[in-house]
């Protein structure tokens, strides 16, 4: 039995290969990488990060968290037909068109339920289903996947979503450009799913623990894509980012809790359904109008200039200059915009330093050694000035 499910095993995850959401996500990762760079090299001319920026994050934490999904879900004993796994992944590419908050885990999950019951309304035979499953819905099982995708999504935003966010140019209400940060990501999620009827047998009488239909089960693993896109104008990515993440991480837990007593309680199901999508478009909603309601971060001071964006692999980036921090004094000049920044650095053609006030309040200095040519290549990015840029603060 050991070495069936062995063999199971190994042809569940080298399925994963043969998904063709895997491919897609790559394909999509990289055309948002493309178009950011096109939009940064619009707004500074240059590009903050490389095209493959967002590629880089696709894979290495979904798949940590999805060796943990696979071990909760092969431990329950959580069986998924296989047309609602062709439900979810023909969901997640129609939401792809529109992006953003539709590639959040309640609306490709719940828009792959819809799909099924809409298939199954006009007649239509799920591909490789061969017709099975369709009458008896495993709702049960889908509100308990759907929870811990939330939680995932939601310790996805907290570790990673704020990491690396692309600084952007905006307009104010007044017409004037102010800074703020845009953060587009997804994950690929792979968790080993059990299928129903399979070459696997059960020898436990009390798993698997929601079953369908078949005493026998097969091993699948199905890469589920997980889309995040937020823009940040009243305070620093990391700060707006984490508090959006902490939000889905206790929506996820509310949810898993929820959908337990759907077990004995069908009707539950609908309810914990109805909650994780209103929950989650509402966490998008609430967290966007409270930051268009703050002054913008991103602007120009009174006194010293503030980092929009640090290049890395810069001499900024070697001085661990961070993005809000505001720069207050260089090479001992005062300065105010980016025009003055640059002539007190041509005070002194091979040094630099900084004073600089960080995120916390507390001022430190920064300094660096400067090399020919190196005076405009700092890799700091700055609000570009406008010609009438008023001394009131925008809002």
């Amino acid at each position: 039995m050991v070495v069936e499910w062995l063999m199971q095993l190994l042809t569940g995850i080298g399925k994963l290969l043969l998904h063709p959401l895997l491919y897609f996500s790559i394909l999509l990762t990289f055309s948002i990488g493309s178009l950011r760079v096109k939009r940064e090299r619009k707004d500074f001319d240059v590009s903050i990060y490389d095209i493959y920026h967002e590629m880089r994050q696709i894979f290495p934490q979904g798949i940590l968290i999805g060796m943990i999904l696979s071990c909760l879900m092969l431990f329950i004993g959580l069986t998924i037909p296989m047309s609602y796994i062709v439900g979810i992944g023909t969901a997640t590419l129609i939401l792809s068109l529109i992006g953003g908050i539709f590639l959040s885990v309640p609306f490709t999950l719940i828009g792959g339920i819809l799909l099924i019951l809409l298939a199954e309304k006009i007649g239509i035979e799920i591909p490789f289903s061969n017709g099975a499953f369709i009458d008896h819905l495993p709702l049960t099982s889908m509100a308990i996947l759907l929870a811990f995708l939330l939680i995932a999504e939601g310790v996805l935003i907290f570790r990673n979503a704020w990491k690396g966010t692309s600084p952007t140019l905006i307009k104010s209400p007044r017409g004037l450009n102010v800074g703020a940060h845009l953060t587009q990501r997804l994950w690929v999620v792979p968790i080993l799913l059990l299928i129903p009827s399979g070459d696997l047998h059960s020898s436990f009488s009390w798993w698997p623990v929601i079953q369908i239909g078949s005493q026998s089960f097969a091993l699948f693993a199905v890469p589920f894509l997980i889309g995040f896109k937020q823009i940040i104008r009243s305070t620093l990515p990391e700060v707006a980012i984490k508090k959006m993440g902490r939000s889905v991480m206790w929506m996820g837990i509310i949810t898993f809790i929820l959908a337990i007593p759907s077990y004995w309680f069908p009707m539950m199901i609908y309810v914990v359904l109805a909650f994780a999508f209103i929950g989650r478009a509402w966490i998008h909603m609430r967290y966007n109008q409270l930051d268009k309601k703050q002054p913008y971060y991103f602007t120009q001071q009174k006194a010293g200039v503030r980092i929009l964006g640090v290049i890395p692999y810069t001499p900024a980036d070697k001085m661990e200059l961070k993005i809000g921090e505001l720069i207050k004094k260089v090479n001992g000049v005062e300065v105010s915009n980016e025009e003055n920044f640059y002539q007190a650095l041509q005070r002194n053609r091979a040094y630099c330093r900084m004073e600089v006030i960080g995120a916390n309040g507390e001022n430190r200095f920064v300094q660096s050694a400067l090399y020919e040519g190196q005076h405009h290549e700092l890799g700091i990015i700055f609000v570009q000035e406008d010609k009438n840029w008023d001394e009131d603060a925008v809002s």
